[in-house]
């Protein structure tokens, strides 16, 4: 059973149905050893299943299509000739007529649509569509079903075809124009343009692929440029590299000294002779310890196949195989060469936190494979990609570093104590402390573990700086909340206590209810904390010094943990001057937060 020596293992493991050794004649009658019989043009135009079961199935339903319609022409012409010779019997001097052959435009008709029904069994689901793509078939004489078919895509300018004995998938790099001549790998003259009829399909299927990419006699580039890169592709090439070398694990027949010399014999007998009959006569003639021997010689060499055939249809199946996939991920998660080749430093950094990130993904997903093998190998691919990962970001590693202190050091605490609301203050912490997260991250990337050091310590500093600054300014805030809370409750107390009409014109305690709500709405709007603070400021200024004053509650508020004064109508000497030292605290916060707020970032 010689295989294909043209093509690889998976296709003649596949698409090469195990046959006997034997000698053939060719069409000029010579004799040659037979090779395996490959798959026939129009299945592997239609579906190409890499399961000879399911191509001998499409085969038998193809062979009956346009039988009925035949049966049918049979019946007329049958009919027809009997109804001349009655004519002729009825009258020696009628001429009998021929039966009419059918027209061009019937012919044309009836052989486009059997191509419709030949379509029909294209039952296996497209994987890789592709716009323009037909079955071809090609008609000699009149016949009314292909002689030959093939697949031509036209957005890729590829045809595609094969025959029983080819051993292969024949390529031609040009596809055929509607009404011209064309001429597929594996017919030796075109078929006229009237002769082809065309039927639009969405792409390759799966088997088609597996064909290709192990069949193909264009060794360099099986497939074209424009698809040679898709998913579909690359994982129908690395699933023939998976059976390939599976394959080769697969033992050999194991044939004994005895059966090699016989098979050989009768190889040699068998070339010699110049008939079918002949040939098989060298078998027949076959006795005793001969007989024996070439039969268990067959029957190893038929067993080699069986297990070849099973090892490449389990990793085949009819689809692809989860460890193509993943491996087809991986391809896809590593980002290479935008690594090595970007010039934008955070795209360099979140492309190796990406591509890193999906191996521990894929990492995960690896228990999905079918048994340890296979786990063991994609391991190996991760370890690789991650060596691959880590060596293209290593060559970057320096840019890389200065990128990011530099990044580092161009996050200012001071930021926040130029922000001039507590709300402005908060988001501005946050979005400080957000930036060193990210670039914590980021720092992860980096492959010496001293830069690491070096620059989580700068993240360190930052953070603490950040935190520093941010306490400083919330007791600003702070001191804020608790004027707001005086004036609340110097509000309440006056809106109940301090009511009536004086000799002016304004109501008795209006003026300081106004102020304190003026403060109260101005904290509410969220108003700059020194504007806020000057407001307090002058309030404190006008502001009486009763028992009930707004000094006394913002003096309360102030310092909770003293003697309170609100309402009292006489003071412990030591708080006689309160106010000047209400005063002298709040233009004191006032102060600082000027400072701030006109604090330089370098």
């Amino acid at each position: 059973m010689p295989k294909s020596d043209r093509t690889t293992p998976t296709y003649n493991a596949l698409f090469q149905e195990h046959s006997s050794p034997l000698v053939v004649l060719n069409r000029y009658n010579q004799t040659r050893p037979r090779v395996d019989t490959g798959q026939s043009c129009h299945v592997f135009a239609v579906v190409s299943s890499p399961s000879w079961e399911t191509r001998a199935t499409v085969n038998t339903q193809y062979a009956n299509i346009g039988t009925d319609k035949l049966m049918e022409r049979m019946e007329q012409q049958d009919r027809f000739e009997l109804a001349e010779r009655r004519k002729k019997q009825l009258d020696p001097q009628y001429i009998e007529k021929p039966f009419p052959n059918p027209t061009p435009e019937e012919i044309r008709q009836e052989r486009m649509f059997n191509m419709g029904e030949i379509l029909k069994l294209k039952t296996y689901e497209t994987v890789l569509p592709v716009d323009k793509m037909f079955l071809c078939g090609g008609f000699r004489h009149d016949d009314i079903v292909p002689e030959h078919m093939w697949i031509e895509d036209h957005t890729n300018n590829r045809s595609y075809d094969t025959f029983i004995n080819r051993g292969g998938i024949a390529v031609v790099d040009e596809v055929g124009m509607e009404g011209q001549s064309f001429q597929p790998g594996c017919e030796g003259s075109p078929f006229r343009g009237n002769e082809i009829g065309r039927v639009k399909v969405d792409g390759y299927t799966y088997g088609q692929l597996i064909a290709i990419a192990s069949g193909s006699e264009n060794k360099e580039k099986p497939f074209p440029d424009s698809i040679a890169n898709t998913p579909q592709v690359l994982m129908a090439i690395e699933t023939v590299k998976l059976v390939n070398e599976a394959l080769k694990k697969v033992p050999g027949p194991g044939l004994s000294e005895a059966e090699e010399k016989i098979l050989k014999k009768v190889e040699e007998e068998q070339l010699k002779k110049g008939t079918d009959n002949e040939i098989q006569q060298v078998i027949r003639n076959l006795t005793g310890a001969d007989k024996i021997n070439y039969e268990s010689a067959l029957a190893k060499l038929a067993e080699e196949a069986r297990q070849q055939r099973e090892v490449a249809l389990a990793i085949v199946g009819t689809g692809f195989h989860p460890f193509v996939k993943l491996n087809q991920e991986l391809n896809d998660a590593i980002k290479l060469e935008q690594i090595r080749t970007s010039t934008n430093f955070p795209e360099i950094i979140q492309l190796t936190i990406n591509s890193l990130e999906e191996l521990k993904k894929l990492e995960n997903k690896k228990g999905t494979l079918p048994n340890n093998e296979f786990k063991e190998k994609f391991q190996q691919k991760i370890d690789e990609a991650r060596i691959q990962i880590e060596s293209a970001f290593a060559i970057r590693e320096k840019q890389a570093f200065e990128f990011l202190t530099k990044k580092c050091n161009a996050i200012k605490p001071e930021q926040i104590a130029k922000s001039k609301t507590m709300t402005e203050v908060k988001e501005c912490k946050k979005d400080l402390l957000e930036e060193l997260r990210k670039l914590e991250n980021q720092k992860n990337t980096l492959v010496k573990e001293e830069d690491k050091i070096v620059l989580q310590q700068k993240i360190n500093e930052k953070r603490l700086k950040i935190e520093e600054i941010f306490t400083e300014k919330e007791k600003i805030g702070k001191t804020i909340e608790k004027v707001k809370t005086a004036a609340e409750k110097y509000l309440q107390w006056s809106s109940v206590n301090a009511s009536g009409w004086r000799l002016t014109n304004l109501s008795y305690g209006s003026y300081g209810r106004d102020q304190a709500d003026k403060l109260i709405k101005m904290i509410e709007q969220d108003k700059p904390m020194v504007e806020i603070l000057k407001a307090t400021h002058e309030i404190v200024n006008t502001s009486g010094i009763n028992a009930n004053s707004f000094t006394r509650y913002l003096h309360d508020e102030l310092h909770a943990d003293k003697e309170k004064l609100v309402g009292k109508d006489t003071l412990n000497e030591k708080f006689t001057n309160y106010k000047e030292k209400i005063q002298e605290e709040i233009n004191e916060v006032e102060k600082t937060e000027e400072e701030y707020n006109q604090m330089r970032i370098n």
